[in-house]
């Protein structure tokens, strides 16, 4: 019996170091990351001049404004398509978006 403590203890103790190697791993890893991401941001400011820059950075907002808009306008309809689904029991039909012609 002792014997399986002693075994246990010695397992528990292991975990320990492996789970205090793992967090210092994974700061580690962190803080390199950083690192990268500043390198490689300073690298990029010298390749870009500013008024680039700041117009990159513009687009990406607007195209991240885009994107929340576009989810809450998904949203919105798929209520809509459950409301409709809730009032008569089916999904609309499928409607083509264009007209088309027939051209016989």
């Amino acid at each position: 019996m002792k014997n399986l403590e002693k075994n246990v203890n010695t397992l528990t103790l292991k975990k320990e170091q492996l789970e205090r190697k793992l967090s210092y791993l994974n700061e580690q890893h962190k803080h390199e990351l950083l690192e990268c991401r500043l390198t490689y941001e300073n690298n990029l400011k010298g390749l870009l001049s500013n008024d680039v820059r700041i117009d990159l950075e513009n687009t990406i907002h607007s195209l991240k404004q885009q994107v929340v808009y576009l989810q809450q306008r998904i949203a919105f309809l798929q209520q809509e398509l459950e409301q409709y689904i809730q009032m008569y029991g089916h999904r609309p039909s499928a409607q083509p978006l264009v007209k088309t012609t027939n051209q016989e």
